[in-house]
């Protein structure tokens, strides 16, 4: 028979549902040196761990396409961000509007720039400006990490703040790349 004075008992599974991340928790030690080390790739893999926490809650999107396509879903994922703030009553004057659009601009620029420099069109000149947007853009999206971190209740980041050994995998790849940009960049300098 059931006791109606016995507090309410929550299943393992839905006590799993409440203490859920709703957004992706990285430090910003480790987030600058997975984003400046993969010359910015690691964004990718970045918006996908967002919008797979929100899936997980939500199960409404696509991660690996949000991910891919971030230029697109970046003013709902930062809205999201700010929101659950707001519900939770824990905020730091994240402006997503401002750094989802900075976001957008600097990615779009950084893609003309590249495609400018790949047809030798200003170079060496938009080369340098793809170089110099890098730590712009990782500027935006580490402010958009520290409100998701606020957000899922982990404003450090230590729940994932050491550093794997696919992440050490990823920054030799990433030193690599910068290896050959640099003396790609280094030649071209020293040609003109």
């Amino acid at each position: 028979m059931d006791n109606p004075y016995q507090a309410p008992v929550a299943t393992l599974q839905e006590q799993a549902l409440d203490q859920r991340a709703p957004f992706y928790v990285v430090s910003e030690r480790k987030f600058l040196a997975l984003f400046l080390g993969t010359f910015g790739l690691y964004q990718i893999y970045w918006f996908y761990r967002h919008w797979k926490a929100q899936n997980e809650i939500h199960q409404r999107y696509w991660p690996v396409a949000r991910g891919i396509f971030a230029i697109f879903f970046v003013h709902e994922l930062f809205r999201a961000v700010r929101g659950t703030q707001e519900q939770e009553g824990r905020t730091n004057g994240f402006d997503a509007s401002f750094f989802a659009t900075s976001f957008v601009v600097l990615a779009i620029t950084t893609w003309v720039c590249d495609r400018m420099a790949y047809r030798e069109i200003g170079s060496p000149l938009t080369d340098l400006v793809g170089f110099l947007l890098l730590p712009c853009t990782a500027w935006v999206l580490l402010k958009a990490q520290q409100a998701a971190n606020l957000a899922s209740n982990d404003r450090s980041g230590q729940s994932n703040a050491h550093f794997s050994g696919a992440n050490i995998a990823w920054l030799v790849l990433g030193g690599c790349l910068w290896l050959v940009a640099l003396l790609g960049t280094f030649v071209i300098l020293t040609e003109g």
